[in-house]
């Protein structure tokens, strides 16, 4: 079974898709048990598969008061790990092409906090969260 969200304007609901835990004891990362699509804005289909491990975003301390990671933005992390991942690829061979992918995971992921109907403080420090992660 795969999972498929429409970004804008259409799908007022959103269907996350099944995970597990890596660990009961410590449940830091996710796996997902299915693929899990968003088509953005352009029409454009991202998909995470099935077995993709995600940590939900990597939100410590303080900053649990803006997102905590696992409650409405699991879909915007999920997308925004994979296509992290992706832009990882490229780190060393083509630096070029990594800060591309890399500002574009991060667009995508703004665009998709924007589907969620995340706040605009919540939305532009979370943004501004994974803009600084990619200097990392």
């Amino acid at each position: 079974m795969s999972y498929k969200v429409q970004g804008f304007p259409t799908s007022p609901k959103l269907e996350f898709p099944g995970y597990a835990w890596d660990s009961p004891r410590n449940g830091k990362h996710a796996i997902l048990l299915d693929d899990f699509m968003y088509i953005d804005k352009n029409g454009r289909t991202h998909t995470a598969p099935a077995g993709f491990r995600t940590d939900g975003g990597t939100v410590t301390g303080f900053f649990h008061i803006v997102g905590t990671p696992y409650r409405n933005y699991l879909a915007a992390y999920i997308i925004h790990d994979y296509e992290c991942d992706i832009a990882e690829n490229y780190k060393k061979s083509n630096h070029e092409m990594y800060v591309t992918l890399r500002r574009d995971a991060d667009d995508l992921f703004m665009e998709m906090l924007v589907y969620l109907k995340a706040g605009t403080v919540k939305r532009w420090l979370m943004y501004r969260g994974v803009r600084v992660g990619a200097r990392f």
